[in-house]
């Protein structure tokens, strides 16, 4: 089992992805970028996370344009610091 998610200085809970399969991760410039999937006891997810590989940090970037809804099974490609979403249920 997992240990449970601990309050960050402050008193602030930090951004933590619950577990899921059926996602996408890409990784671009030193950030790995999780979207999408789904586990046994939440619904598909369509918030977009990031966790930067020198500080060991989640975030949720902000994004424009038209969100997607929630997805599962998703695939994905990056070219240059676009990343691509095909697919998915």
């Amino acid at each position: 089992m997992l240990p449970p998610v601990r309050p960050a200085v402050g008193g602030q809970v930090s951004i933590v992805p619950y577990l899921r399969y059926g996602h996408l991760i890409v990784l671009i410039d030193g950030t790995v970028f999780l979207w999408g999937g789904c586990n046994d006891t939440e619904a598909a997810c369509n918030v977009l996370y990031a966790f930067d590989v020198n500080t060991h940090k989640w975030s949720t970037p902000q994004v424009s344009g038209t969100v997607l809804g929630d997805w599962n099974k998703p695939s994905a490609c990056v070219l240059g610091k676009i990343i691509y979403i095909l697919g998915g249920i």
